[in-house]
């Protein structure tokens, strides 16, 4: 259905165009009168409501009641003209007119746009019973009016109408919607007009050959160059092979020849039902044929757009999209893949995951296993890519057939690199003391599991210092936080500048920092540790308030027994290192499991 122009708007446009479609409704009517109507009879072959019907389903609405009403008047003129009575003339105007006035509400309704492809299935629904019901009520009054003014019987007149009407309606009003919609198109596509020109030659002329003689019944010779026609050359084969078979059909058959006339002593009227039956059969076997090739058409044509959108989909997320068929072999590659390998996607298609992931398959193998017995897997996996590393988030996804069988398994690969980066600073930051950098409270306790863990095999002694910074709080109070903070970490860097790469320390919080020693086999290593200590702090500390001298007390718990507990080592050296401040700080103290003598 067309949308309005500028032009339809124009009064002297809409006459024109409304005369036009009134001569052409007149033409076809004085047609069927002249060739089809026997006296006493009506037209066994009806064009006219047709060619209105498709000329108002393919025209903008503001011009249908000019159409309408011109058909109307162009129809009873010519009726008038030929001879039928004036209330007579009207009335059976006024039934062809329902035949289009019906049909034309109906698909405007239920379809819309009628020349739409992809709504042909639901159109030829509509149109079809929109046709029969239009036509049946047609048909009742237009028997009325014939049997009224004793012309014809009832059952004859309703009969012949019906027929006449519906065949003509579905054949000429299907061509002059395709005709119509397509415009220029039915010329067949660049490139390719020669050969429908040829195919339609040979059409021609076999329709000519059939039709031109009246001795042999070869009406099936002209359907393998009329399919020829549909399937190489889609709507426009059809609608201008139809038309040609259906001008020669009905020009031989008026004009008395063809193989219609084999039929002995038979009457005009059934050679031009057996017309329309053969016309109507040739539309039922082309069109049908024209449909399927459009609407596979139009499938492909959503194929390929799904195809393009799933493909621009996977290429733009950041991740390995691929699926591998049961041979190991990948049948789809995004382009991720394809960069994150330095290669052409579409290359990887048809290698195998062994050739394309050598430096990994022996670890991906199993979970590819699993995939393939049904099994959704998700694994995490690290790989190099141009010198990088990264680290992978696969998931294994199989495609089960019908039959249970797993057909292929899908691959979707996420690089969590920086993920787990943010999860390494976030543990960093959640283990470690964010002013000294050493590690806090949280990260003693894991590294305290461990050691006791270790000691329990290797029966060695351990030791615990712990430490505090003598009268910090004065330097806090007096010099200010900032000072604070430059003598704690300036602390922390001599600790860590005295001690075994081996040993652990950290600090627990203000000034309180803890040491763990490892396979200390004597007490004396131990009180050796806490001397190099206390003598890395004898040198003053350089801060933003000038030169301060720093001094440190220390705690010592030496554990020899094989079962020490944390608590209780933290227990002892905190007793321990009370027990050197009250000796004056700036010193240590030690205190040994096995008893509670210090030295």
């Amino acid at each position: 259905m067309k949308s309005d122009s500028a032009g339809d708007r124009n009064p002297l446009v809409l006459i024109a165009k409304t005369l036009a479609v009134a001569v052409l409704v007149a033409l076809f009517a004085w047609i069927s009168i002249r060739y089809t109507r026997e006296p006493g009879s009506t037209s066994t072959l009806w064009i006219a409501s047709g060619i209105i019907t498709g000329i108002v389903l393919t025209s903008a609405r503001q011009l249908w009641p000019g159409y309408l009403v011109g058909a109307f008047a162009a129809n009873a003129i010519v009726r008038i003209a030929m001879g039928d009575a004036w209330h007579a003339a009207l009335g059976l105007s006024f039934a062809a007119l329902i035949d289009t006035v019906l049909v034309v509400l109906a698909l405007a309704y239920w379809v819309g746009d009628a020349s739409d492809t992809a709504k042909l299935n639901r159109t030829a629904r509509v149109a079809l019973g929109s046709t029969l019901a239009s036509c049946a009520m047609s048909a009742l009054i237009a028997a009325w009016v014939l049997s009224h003014d004793e012309t014809m019987l009832f059952g004859d007149a309703y009969a012949m109408w019906f027929t006449s009407h519906t065949l003509g309606t579905v054949i000429f009003a299907t061509l002059t919607v395709v005709m119509r919609s397509q415009g220029w198109r039915l010329l067949g596509r660049p490139g390719r007009r020669l050969e429908l020109a040829l195919v339609l030659a040979l059409l021609g002329a076999v329709c000519v050959g059939v039709f031109t003689q009246a001795r042999y019944p070869l009406l099936f010779l002209v359907y393998p160059p009329l399919l020829l026609g549909a399937f190489r050359h889609r709507l426009a084969g059809v609608v201008i092979g139809t038309t040609i078979v259906t001008a020669v059909a009905i020009a031989a058959t008026l004009a008395g020849n063809g193989p219609f006339q084999l039929i002995a002593n038979g009457k005009p009227i059934e050679r031009i039902l057996l017309l329309q039956v053969f016309i109507g059969t040739t539309c039922l076997v082309a069109f049908p044929v024209a449909t399927a090739l459009a609407e596979r058409r139009l499938l492909a044509h959503n194929l390929r757009q799904n195809q393009r959108r799933l493909r621009a989909i996977t290429d733009n997320l950041p991740a390995f999209v691929t699926h591998v068929d049961r041979s190991e072999h990948y049948t789809f590659a995004n382009a991720y893949m394809g960069k994150m390998l330095g290669i052409d996607p579409d290359s990887v298609v048809g290698r195998s995951v062994r050739e394309v992931s050598a430096d990994v398959y022996a670890e991906i193998k199993p979970h590819m296993e699993a995939a393939f017995r049904g099994e959704t897997q998700t694994y995490e996996i690290e790989r190099d890519f141009h010198g990088q590393r990264y680290h992978l988030q696969s998931t294994y996804i199989p495609d089960v057939d019908p039959g249970g069988t797993v057909i292929i398994y899908y691959v979707l690969s996420f690089d969590i690199s920086q993920l787990k980066r943010a999860e390494l600073e976030l543990s960093l930051l959640a283990r470690h003391d964010s002013l000294t950098g050493l590690p806090n409270r949280r990260h003693l306790d894991e590294e305290f599991a461990i050691t006791v863990a270790r000691q329990r095999r290797s029966k060695r002694p351990i030791a615990l210092l712990y430490l505090d910074i003598d009268h910090f709080k004065e330097i806090n109070d007096s010099l200010g936080h900032a000072v604070g903070d430059e003598v704690l970490q300036e602390f922390a860097r001599r600790m860590k500048g005295t001690l075994r790469a081996t040993d652990f320390v950290a600090r627990l919080g203000g000034d309180e920092f803890a040491v763990l020693l490892e396979e200390v086999d004597t007490s004396e290593i131990a009180q050796l540790v806490a001397s190099k200590l206390i003598v890395a702090m004898r040198r003053d500390v350089t801060t933003g308030r000038g030169e301060l001298r720093v001094t440190t007390s220390i705690g010592i718990a030496f554990c020899r027994r094989i079962a020490c507990s944390q608590d209780e080592l933290i227990k002892i050296a905190d007793g321990a290192l009370y027990q050197a401040k009250a000796a004056g700080r700036n010193t240590w103290r030690i205190v040994m499991t096995e008893d509670t003598a210090s030295s």
